[in-house]
């Protein structure tokens, strides 16, 4: 009588049980399938959307310079991939994969008697789809719940993507240790090389780490690493993927395993990858870049670059050597091709893990006597000759010449002496200088005439532009750091505009005889310790009064590099011989010159003249030594001749 009471009641609880159970089933099959069909409308297009992957930077001839990266993930396809690698992740992982429509029942049937003997669900036997839909759409946690949802999920994958889709997808996304998601980045880390470049004895040490990445480790456990890879072996022979006694064969193969991560943090082309960073924010504003997987080629050299980080340190250690307070000095350098604006060079300061700040862009600091060429320039579009003394007037002729006792253009540009020149500053007139400058794409903050002694600021990269135009013509360019960027799936979403772009702004004859005066600083005035580098070489130095900054811009027709060493504190000063500081310089420029690429010395032919110039004979007022100078036709001494090249 009691049975028959409750059997009514006990029958419908269990029926609603059964239905909601049916019902919140294929609710979830058809969520699955509307989440998979939401989500992955292509392979391709997933994995832009969704994989954080990798994006390489690279400098002008395809070297890998730098990276930005959340996660260490290079894409690749399987058309990329040698079959050994497939291979031997579905020997290692899922050997029925080929057979199977996301789930095998035979292998989860075992897998569910072994979990209850076991006493929990202890035991997988998840398919490589099951496993790339727990690591596109699920966490990690072992329940009973999230296998279901895990098996429902990889038949949705199955019913939308091909077995190549999938496996693609799954190499990709799977994290095998060291810092590597997927086999491309496995492949770099532990071996140093493309995954497409892998052997069958690295590959089978690759799809072990899928049980294990930590336990199977072969730069950390090569013993443990060693015996996952015989098992591998021992499957894939057994799978029909080697011939009888091949796994014996590849297991004794030696392997080359790296001791950590690649890596480009502490590179010499830190501060290079750095502003790649900030340019892409600006010229795409790309606000998650680490997970976009672009490709960016720039402009930098790369062996120039290294040279240029190692020739920063050393005139550094120069600078520091006699200071109480070494720390508070720094430096920056950058090179630039005077025809085209292309930044080949450009390091920030000594190191980059001390400090982020990069002095070559974001700093901006007094000139000194590296502001002469630039008034002498305007003096010499205004009618004045490299014979000219200061305080003549370019009207008058050279009558004055023989009589004063003022120094000739020549003379304070030769010797850098920017307190001679002053007095031209003064009757070139303030605004007339000023809007030279801004020809020369430099602004500066005091408008005074303390900028006769070099007080107007500019950073380097500013500096290497405005000398740029003495090498260029006078033509100004834009200078630029980035050449192309190519997306994960090769779509070129940035070109930077082919041929160089350039604007006059400064009259060619005037340019040319500044930049020839410049030849004869190196030749036989103020920066002779510049001397051997070539005979093209051009440059100018400069300390600023206050021993707070010093420079050397150094140019080859093809190389235009600006060296800056200073004291960012107010504790700090140069050393107080302004010849030995700037001497240093000089060296320092000629070093970096001499461990650069050949190819910038054997290409440094001398600047040919335009036209509109001649030749003159050394006149009396020039010291002894120096070759004949240039001038605007017309305006030379009665012996001038022109120079045959």
């Amino acid at each position: 009588m009691s049975i028959r009471k409750y059997w009514a009641p006990l029958a419908g609880l269990c029926l609603f049980a059964t239905v909601t159970v049916a019902v919140a089933t294929v609710a979830f099959v058809l969520r699955a399938g509307s989440l998979v069909q939401a989500q992955l409308v292509s392979a391709a297009e997933f994995k832009e959307q969704t994989f954080a992957l990798t994006s390489e930077v690279f400098d002008r001839r395809g070297e890998k310079i730098g990276e930005f990266a959340a996660e260490q993930r290079y894409y690749v396809t399987v058309k990329e991939l040698p079959a050994p690698v497939i291979q031997a992740f579905v020997s290692a992982e899922d050997k029925s994969f080929y057979r199977h429509h996301g789930i095998n029942p035979w292998s989860t049937m075992r897998a569910v008697w072994a979990n209850l003997k076991g006493g929990g669900l202890k035991q997988g036997a998840s398919t490589i789809t099951q496993q790339l839909a727990r690591l596109l759409f699920l966490d990690q946690s072992k329940t009973l719940e999230r296998k279901i949802k895990e098996a429902l999920l990889a038949v949705a994958l199955e019913r939308r993507l091909s077995k190549d889709e999938i496996l693609e997808l799954y190499l990709n996304k799977i994290y095998l240790g060291n810092h590597s998601y997927g086999v491309e980045a496995a492949a770099r880390n532990y071996f140093r090389k493309q995954a497409s470049q892998l052997t069958i004895a690295e590959s089978a040490v690759l799809a072990g780490l899928a049980k294990s990445p930590n336990a199977y480790a072969p730069h950390r456990h090569p013993s443990a690493a060693s015996q996952r890879q015989r098992v591998v072996l021992q499957r894939m022979e057994e799978d029909g993927f080697l011939a009888p006694g091949e796994a014996a064969t590849w297991a004794k193969q030696p392997l080359t395993v790296a001791d950590g991560p690649e890596g480009y943090s502490e590179a010499a082309a830190a501060y290079v990858v750095q502003a790649v960073r900030a340019e892409i924010g600006r010229k795409l504003e790309y606000k998650q870049l680490p997970h976009r997987g672009l490709r960016i080629y720039t402009t930098i050299d790369a062996s120039l670059q290294r040279a240029a980080a190692r020739h920063l340190r050393e005139s550094l250690r120069v600078s520091r050597r006699t200071n109480r307070h070494p720390d508070g000095i720094e430096g920056a350098l950058v090179s630039l091709e005077p025809s085209s604006g292309a930044i080949l060079a450009m390091q920030g300061g000594a190191d980059f893990a001390r400090s982020q700040f990069d002095r070559t862009t974001a700093t901006k600091r007094p000139l000194g006597a590296l502001f002469l060429p630039f008034y002498i320039g305007l003096a010499l579009e205004h009618g004045y000759t490299m014979i000219s003394r200061i305080g003549d007037d370019p009207l008058g002729g050279h009558q004055m010449l023989q009589s004063s006792g003022a120094p000739s253009l020549y003379e304070v540009l030769r010797d850098g002496d920017v307190v001679a020149a002053a007095p031209l500053y003064a009757a070139l007139g303030h605004g007339s200088v000023q809007d030279f400058v801004r020809r020369l794409g430099l602004v500066f903050e005091h408008q005074d005439l303390t900028q006769a002694y070099g007080s107007g600021a500019a950073s380097p990269l500013q500096v290497a532009v405005a000398y740029a135009a003495f090498s260029n013509g006078g033509r100004l360019v834009v200078p630029h750091l980035i050449e192309r960027i190519v997306t994960a799936n090769d779509v070129t979403i940035y070109q930077e505009k082919s041929g160089p772009s350039s604007i006059q702004v400064v009259n060619p004859q005037a340019a040319y005889i500044v930049h020839e005066v410049l030849h004869d600083a190196i030749a036989y005035g103020h920066a002779a310790k510049a001397r051997g580098v070539s005979a093209s070489a051009a440059g100018i130095g400069a300390m600023t009064q206050d021993r707070h900054d010093a420079w050397f811009v150094g140019s080859l027709p093809n190389l235009v590099s600006v060296l800056w060493n200073g004291a960012e504190n107010g504790r700090a000063r140069l050393d107080r011989d302004q010849a030995q500081v700037v001497g240093g310089l000089a060296a320092a420029w000629a070093a970096y010159m001499r461990a650069a690429p050949k190819a910038y010395l054997q290409s440094a032919e001398r600047q040919m003249p335009p036209d509109g110039i001649s030749y003159a004979k050394r006149p009396a007022a020039v010291p002894k030594g120096a070759p004949s100078l240039p001038f605007l036709s017309g305006s030379e001494p009665k012996q001038a001749q022109r120079r045959l090249f």
